[in-house]
């Protein structure tokens, strides 16, 4: 598969978007290590966000490349499993539905590097969109009513697992479909 350079290619402000959310779910990761837990949480949330900046301005801007369709899933796993993995020494109640947030991402990750094996390159879909962005949800969910008790620390955690639920159906959705494009690929 060749990737192109220039504008709808490699490197593209659609793609700068998409890279650089790993870098900064990292250093939400720090800040909130080191004390500052809101700061944390708030880069984060802008991580998770250019999550949807990245399509949005591949679109309008006309940058739309294969190498972004393979590199915004493959960038969504890698931080999800980063933020997942850090996360499970924070969440305390919620550590088996963290765990169960990375098994679906390991699951998909799976599904998808068994596509590119046969030469298929799967599409990404909403419903899977949908699915990482309610699973990311409630992992913050999940961080942030580990920080306190009482009322609002347990509605938070709740909406934590409206989150894991509604990520676990699109989720389970997404990988039906993901598995519909392979089989229609391959046969």
């Amino acid at each position: 598969m060749h990737f192109d350079t220039g504008p709808k290619g490699l490197f593209n402000v659609a793609n700068l978007f998409t890279i650089i959310r790993i870098p900064l779910g990292i250093w939400g990761i720090v800040l909130y290590e080191s004390g500052n837990e809101v700061a944390g949480l708030i880069v984060i949330v802008l991580a998770a966000l250019t999550d949807l900046a990245d399509g949005w301005v591949a679109r309008n801007a006309g940058c739309q490349s294969q190498f972004g369709e393979v590199l915004d899933p493959t960038v969504d796993k890698i931080g999800m499993v980063i933020i997942g993995l850090w996360s499970l020494t924070q969440v305390g109640d919620a550590l088996i539905l963290v765990i169960l947030i990375l098994l679906m991402e390991l699951l998909t990750a799976i599904q998808t590097l068994y596509a590119l094996t046969k030469g298929v390159q799967i599409m990404t879909h909403m419903i899977g969109k949908w699915g990482i962005t309610f699973r990311a949800f409630a992992v913050l969910m999940f961080l942030i009513a580990s920080n306190g008790s009482g009322g609002l620390w347990g509605s938070v955690f709740l909406l934590g697992c409206v989150g894991f639920f509604l990520g676990y159906i699109f989720g389970w959705r997404a990988l039906g479909i993901y598995h519909k494009q392979l089989q229609a690929a391959t046969t």
